[in-house]
């Protein structure tokens, strides 16, 4: 059996990184996938797909392979206070201006960290350089409540901004850290735009299509010689390098022998994603974006085109009729895994020499798992 210099384990967004970038230095490799695409699973009509939401114009490097929708803003995004729907634009929010203007300050100071680290990430670790930024580190460390609670933010949070970390990562700000608060409401500083993942497949595996083996990997383990053999439920490959791009519930059904403490106290939440196309009912104001509260069926109605919404549920059938006058569900896919949240700890993108665990372990986004992904490949060149 030869020995590869690279296997990929999984399809989505940092294994395609990875495996484009070694295929534009002419390396050897071989993507393993059971489903091309991973959790961005791109629907074959335009402009559907079941994971990345939105693109900002600081996703420089995946920016050339993301198609570009309408653009998300502030004012088309409704939010629920009782029996209203009501926008940000409101004037009882001027009451509440210093806290947020300090915020907005803690904001402004997070991205232009968060960039550093973005442009550092190709050639660094992710967890590697979070120690070089004092003001990453706190973040990861402190936790979303206390932020809140220091900045005076607990009445503005609880309708406007804890719907957005709802919808996005799927948890309560009680649930996660500072950085990931940030992270979420980030966008308000920016552009934001509807992400167009119908032809970022095609973009990525331009090139390389014959290279990429579509079965599941059951087990990674060791060889004589310093090589590491992945199996598949039919076949075995060694390679000299192996990088898996999965998430962590798989990493641990086929190498269960890594046992990273960063990976302690993960988040991994589970999440349903619904094409509906319909009718909706009046209140939920056909055409915009509507944030939903705690205890709802879905998080969000994300338009996506002319009576097309995108929904994130808990359930695969959850009770629509009190959203819609009319319904159908046209897609449906269930994430074991939708998002993984670090706590404390991040986790090392090469554990040890050879093997690389790839993904949004540390940082929850299209964009940082797409960093990942070329960490990777230019270790291995290097």
């Amino acid at each position: 059996m030869p020995t590869l210099e690279t296997i990929i384990i999984g399809g989505g967004i940092s294994g395609l990184a990875c495996a484009r970038r070694l295929h534009e230095a002419g390396r050897e490799f071989l993507l393993i996938t059971d489903r091309l695409g991973g959790r961005m699973f791109a629907g074959e009509q335009p402009m559907r797909n079941f994971g990345a939401a939105y693109v900002t114009r600081d996703y420089r490097h995946v920016l050339p392979f993301v198609g570009v929708g309408p653009r998300l803003r502030r004012r088309d995004a409704y939010f629920r206070d009782g029996d209203r729907r009501m926008t940000l634009w409101l004037p009882r929010i001027m009451r509440h201006r210093r806290p947020l203007l300090r915020a907005l300050g803690r904001l402004i100071e997070f991205r232009t960290s968060l960039n550093r680290l973005r442009a550092a990430c190709p050639h660094i670790c992710q967890a590697e350089w979070i120690r070089r930024d004092p003001l990453l580190e706190r973040a990861i460390k402190q936790p979303a409540a206390e932020f809140v609670k220091s900045n005076g933010l607990a009445s503005l949070g609880e309708v406007f901004i804890d719907p957005v970390v709802g919808a996005t990562i799927f948890a309560s700000t009680a649930q996660v850290n500072t950085f990931y608060y940030l992270a979420v409401i980030l966008p308000v500083l920016m552009p934001t735009y509807v992400a167009d993942l119908s032809l970022t497949l095609d973009r990525l595996t331009g090139g390389f299509r014959d290279r990429i083996f579509t079965d599941r990997v059951v087990a990674v383990g060791h060889s004589p010689g310093g090589a590491m053999t992945v199996a598949t439920a039919d076949r075995e490959f060694k390679a000299r390098n192996v990088v898996i791009a999965t998430p962590a519930h798989n990493t641990r059904i086929f190498c269960p022998e890594i046992d990273d403490p960063a990976d302690h106290g993960l988040l991994e939440i589970p999440m349903v994603t619904l094409h509906v196309q319909g009718l909706r009912r009046p209140e939920y104001k056909p055409g915009k974006i509507v944030y939903l509260g705690h205890g709802e069926a879905v998080t969000v109605l994300l338009p996506f085109g002319p009576g097309l919404d995108v929904l994130y549920a808990r359930t695969l059938a959850p009770d629509l009729s009190p959203y819609y006058e009319q319904h159908e569900i046209v897609g449906r896919v269930g994430w074991k895994t939708a998002v993984q949240l670090a706590t404390s700890g991040w986790r090392p993108l090469a554990p040890r020499p050879g093997l690389f665990t790839i993904g949004d372990y540390n940082i929850c986004g299209l964009e940082d798992s797409y960093l990942t992904g070329l960490h990777a490949a230019n270790r291995i060149i290097g």
